[in-house]
């Protein structure tokens, strides 16, 4: 049957208003405009296209066969209905690719378009309405150009997790809408061919049973706030993911799957947060770098031989689940790592070059953080400070076994201190910067001990064969300081002052000491030292001196302004 003018055909069939278009071999449609006004339109032959071709019925609209261009040229193809547009044969096939693809949305009750076949175009594609996927197997979505693939409403399987899709075009694919949601998830999705694949609508899902593969770049946003969630078995991103534009504050959720990312994280523009809000399960060494995007886990579960774990950027990490199964973690970068969990704990050793901070939503001021790591020569390595997080002090444990324990910088900041600190019994220990913490500061470690810096404590006691790593402060209040060691305490001609109202006391000898200089008020116990470079200058009330003291033409010093006890 060929149509050669404008053609209205609703009224041939008044009684069904269903206008059925038959040939044995293959409808040429050539009018421009086909209108059915009653009722819909279905072509039981394949379809030749000879011009650009509007299609509007009020009913369904079917293809039954190939749906397709001819040797004059490639045409397109609008479908206007309320109802279902069903492609049951391949688009564009044969050969002769349509020029471009539409379906309307009239918002009525049903109205889909499915897709039973393949479709390949040259120019365009747009659904604006759902697209359902039908059949088992793979739907694909092709070009012979660089044809942009719009997805206006959501996208899924009619049967749960058997349809899949791939769109394989170097045009712009967008998603508009769900994709595999409702209960009817994609069996798979996959992009590829270059270009970019664009997530819009805000809120939006995307839910595969199987796998999701990105082989273009992939964006997120338009000029929108909000977030965006990925589930699948596994999903793979070949190129870059990022937020679209400079005014996206886009958070992009993984409910399931880890993801391998092959190409940068952040562009073209920086994403607000990456999220894994449920317990990832790893199989491999990961080695992620989310460079200036900010990233959060529930958790991570290694498999039962254990696995090393590696985490670079320059935004904050924050981990507010347990770990498990993991042998050694390594936290890179210039930002920070945020441990909000009650129990942080591996089997090998903690390497973090980045600062650290204590609590979050879930640990709330107060409350404490435990790390656990290994027994052996590693143990921990703090390249920078530990802190709380913003809302209170944390208190913070760390257990090392017989490990290494090695913290740059300070233990709790001024802006930011920890609320109690604690070190186990075992290994050995370096604070290198000092302490900020508003409860007691307490390194049990009896093995060597390496401090320096500035300790503002409420209280503090070291149990360590301490070597000073350069000058020691420590302003305490009235409360107790305890060097509990009666091993001799290595001071490198450093000065120590001691700044404390209530008890001080030192069981070993301070060898080579610089200046030792107490304040006033309080109690001071010392038993004995050697200051090669300086003096002794004691202000406490009460002082408990025993064995040796001064070398050289050191001094000793009582400098209160009112009687001390010796």
């Amino acid at each position: 049957t060929v149509f050669r003018d404008s053609v209205s055909v609703g009224a041939f069939d008044g009684s069904t208003g269903l206008t059925t278009i038959q040939a044995g071999g293959q409808t040429t449609v050539a009018p421009g405009s086909f209108t059915t006004t009653l009722g819909g339109a279905q072509f039981d032959g394949n379809v030749s296209l000879g011009v650009d071709t509007i299609i509007t019925a009020a009913g369904a609209v079917t293809f039954t066969g190939t749906v397709q261009g001819n040797a004059t040229g490639d045409f397109g193809l609008t479908v206007n209905t309320a109802g279902v547009t069903r492609f049951a044969g391949a688009v564009g096939g044969g050969g002769f690719a349509l020029k471009s693809l539409t379906t309307d949305n009239q918002s009525g009750g049903g109205e889909l378009t499915a897709i039973e076949a393949d479709i390949i175009l040259r120019d365009s594609a747009t659904f604006n309405d759902l697209v359902e996927l039908r059949g088992a197997g793979m739907r694909s979505l092709d070009t012979s150009a660089s044809a942009t693939y719009t997805f206006n409403n959501a996208v899924r399987s009619q049967v749960d997790n058997t349809t899949g899709l791939t769109v394989n075009t170097l045009g712009l694919k967008t998603f508009a809408g769900n994709v595999g949601g409702g209960g009817l998830r994609l069996a798979s999705l996959e992009t590829s061919g270059g270009g970019t694949t664009r997530f819009t609508t805000l809120g939006s899902s995307i839910i595969t049973g199987g796998t999701q593969t990105y082989g273009d770049a992939v964006t997120f946003g338009g000029n929108v706030v909000g977030s965006y969630t990925l589930n699948a078995s596994g999903i793979q991103f070949d190129s870059s993911i990022g937020a679209a534009t400079t005014n996206d504050v886009v958070t992009v959720n993984f409910t399931n799957g880890v993801p391998t990312f092959g190409g940068a994280i952040n562009a073209p523009f920086r994403l607000a947060l990456i999220n894994f809000p449920n317990t990832i399960n790893l199989a491999a060494n990961p080695n992620y770098n989310f460079g200036d995007t900010p990233v959060q886990f529930a958790g991570i579960t290694g498999p039962g031989g254990g696995i090393n774990f590696t985490i670079s950027g320059t935004a904050t990490k924050t981990f507010s689940g347990p770990l498990a199964n993991i042998l050694n973690f390594t936290s890179n970068g210039s930002g920070m790592t945020c441990i909000d969990t009650p129990t942080f704990s591996i089997g090998g050793s903690f390497t973090f070059a980045d600062a650290v901070c204590i609590g979050g939503a879930n640990v709330t001021s107060g409350n404490t953080v435990t790390l656990n790591y290994t027994t052996g020569a590693s143990g921990a390595s703090f390249g920078s400070s530990i802190e709380s997080a913003s809302g209170g002090a944390r208190n913070l444990v760390l257990n090392s076994g017989t490990g290494l324990t090695s913290i740059t910088g300070a233990i709790g900041t001024l802006a930011n201190p920890l609320g109690t600190f604690t070190s186990d019994a075992a290994g050995t220990f370096t604070a290198g910067a000092g302490a900020n913490t508003t409860g007691l500061f307490t390194q049990n470690e009896t093995l060597a001990t390496s401090l320096a810096g500035t300790f503002n404590v409420a209280g503090m006691t070291a149990a360590g064969t301490i070597t000073m790593g350069g000058a020691v402060v420590i302003n305490s209040g009235n409360t107790t300081v305890q060097w509990t060691n009666a091993t001799t305490v290595v001071t490198n001609a450093n000065n120590l002052t001691v700044n404390n109202t209530g008890t001080a006391s030192f069981a070993g000898i301070l060898l080579s000491l610089g200046t030792f200089t107490s304040d006033e008020g309080g109690t001071l116990t010392l038993v004995g030292a050697n200051t090669t470079a300086g003096n002794l200058i004691i202000r406490d009330t009460t002082v408990n001196l025993s064995g040796n003291y001064g070398a050289g033409n050191s001094s000793i010093t009582i400098a209160r302004t009112s009687d001390s006890t010796l």
